[in-house]
């Protein structure tokens, strides 16, 4: 324990130095880039249909480094909306957020574009 305590100072000063470095080099190295036409899943409950349904796609902005992000495409990524549990007909308001977005982890989803998305849920009739 002997090699902890000579020079104290002088290993607090390098490890603050080599902190600071980590950050610059990390926030020169992460970069951000618009990922288009992401696929966009809404899950549903049997009870309920989309009315008009018809694909959809979302942006994704995603941060990584500059090799990552431009790696990345819009195959490797779903916008996930779980409305299984929903009870409500009609016009339903849904906000996306960074969680929403199944991603590789390699990169950070920073936004989702739009953040928010209007969908109309109709009951499902069944005939006998």
């Amino acid at each position: 324990m002997q090699w902890l305590r000579s020079n104290f100072t002088l290993k607090i000063v390098a490890l603050a130095l080599a902190t600071a470095a980590w950050f610059f080099v990390k926030n020169l190295t992460n970069e951000r880039r618009v990922v288009e036409s992401v696929p966009l899943e809404i899950k549903l409950p049997d009870n309920r249909t989309l009315a008009g349904a018809k694909e959809r796609t979302v942006s994704v902005i995603v941060a990584g480094t500059r090799t990552d992000i431009w790696q990345v495409s819009h195959s490797e990524m779903v916008a996930v909306v779980d409305l299984s549990r929903e009870e409500r007909t009609g016009v339903v308001r849904v906000t996306l957020n960074p969680q929403s977005v199944r991603h590789p982890s390699r990169v950070q989803v920073v936004q989702v574009v739009p953040e928010e998305i209007i969908v109309q849920l109709i009951p499902v009739t069944v005939h006998p």
